[in-house]
């Protein structure tokens, strides 16, 4: 098994992820695929987009396999975010970034857990490399 690779690439090549219906042909790497092409969409998705790349199915899929999430990150707008919430049996998880609503806000909508991934690390380190920057400059006067 290679490093950094996510649980659906794991799966067997040929098993469906479970809980999702094998009809639509959809294995393991078809869902990460799929995820990755949406979240690179952004934010601008509305109610007909995320029935499109079946949002909820695939949270229903998630609890049947016994998930204890759904995570889903790159979605921005509250009406979006909101109708997941209420329609997923899982609880919600989203990204913050630019353009998400406030944590109160997402809160109020049902998300049940807020990550801030990489950035609080990305602003940290840019705070250490600018402080050894001014300390290595002082050093060399």
């Amino acid at each position: 098994m290679r490093v950094g690779r996510g649980l659906e690439q794991r799966a067997h090549a040929s098993a469906a992820v479970p809980g999702q219906p094998r009809q639509r042909g959809i294995d393991a790497r078809g869902c990460r695929r799929r995820r990755l092409r949406f979240e690179r969409r952004g934010a601008r998705l509305d109610a007909e987009a995320a029935q499109k790349f079946g949002l909820l199915d695939r949270a229903k899929a998630y609890a049947a396999a016994g998930a204890s999430g759904f995570f889903i990150p790159g979605l921005k707008g509250e009406s979006l975010i909101g109708r997941i919430c209420d329609g997923a049996p899982l609880p919600v998880n989203v990204m913050v970034m630019d353009g998400v609503p406030s944590n109160d806000r997402l809160t109020a909508l049902g998300v049940a857990r807020i990550s801030y991934g990489p950035i609080p690390h990305i602003r940290a380190m840019s705070l250490l490399e600018a402080e050894a920057k001014t300390i290595l400059s002082s050093k060399q006067t």
